[in-house]
């Protein structure tokens, strides 16, 4: 997750705070996702990858792109549950 930001030091290798924080709101955790689409973390995943979101880190995903796919898939089921009634 931190390829790419400079580092100073050889261990402990330290990285700017500023650029860590910027670089973690970047991503998106599996379970974070899972729990806002109310899926189980594996489906979740399979879901992600096929929707071809970035996973950046193992578990952790684009944040814009997944969250682009959350606010679809809330829409489509609030869209079914509408026409339900």
């Amino acid at each position: 997750m931190l390829e790419g930001i400079a580092s100073t030091g050889i261990n402990p290798k330290l990285f700017p705070l500023e650029l860590v924080a910027k670089r973690a709101g970047e991503v998106a955790a599996t379970s974070e996702i899972a729990k806002r689409l109310d899926l189980d973390p594996t489906r979740t995943s399979r879901l992600l990858s096929a929707a071809r979101v970035r996973e950046i880190v193992p578990g952790g995903w684009d944040r814009v792109h997944a969250f682009e796919l959350i606010n679809r898939a809330t829409l489509m089921r609030d869209a079914q549950l509408s026409l339900s009634f």
